[in-house]
């Protein structure tokens, strides 16, 4: 959901998009790939170890980045004393 708003007076009506969520970066899936297909000699063991923490790590960050959230988020928390129900608990009834 989205709407815009110029010095506090909405500017458009709300609009309600499909989920855009999700982040997707391509360069990451090649950078994976490129560290797996990298040839090192059998003897180089901490280069190896390297490599698979690198690979790791952007396995993670692509996977936390489906995860995340774009844009901005504003939460609306009226006042009590305005939008006090008739059992004095917060109520907004339209």
């Amino acid at each position: 959901h989205s709407m815009r708003f110029e010095r506090g007076i909405a500017a458009n009506s709300l609009q309600v998009r499909k989920n855009e969520a999700a982040m997707e970066d391509s360069d990451i899936g090649v950078a994976i790939d490129r560290l797996g297909s990298t040839k090192l000699e059998d003897d180089d063991a901490e280069t190896k170890e390297t490599i698979k923490q690198q690979i790791q790590d952007l396995k993670l960050l692509q996977k936390l980045q489906l995860k995340r959230k774009t844009g901005t988020t504003v939460t609306f928390l009226p006042d009590i004393t305005v939008f006090k129900g008739e059992k004095g608990k917060p109520d907004i009834t339209f």
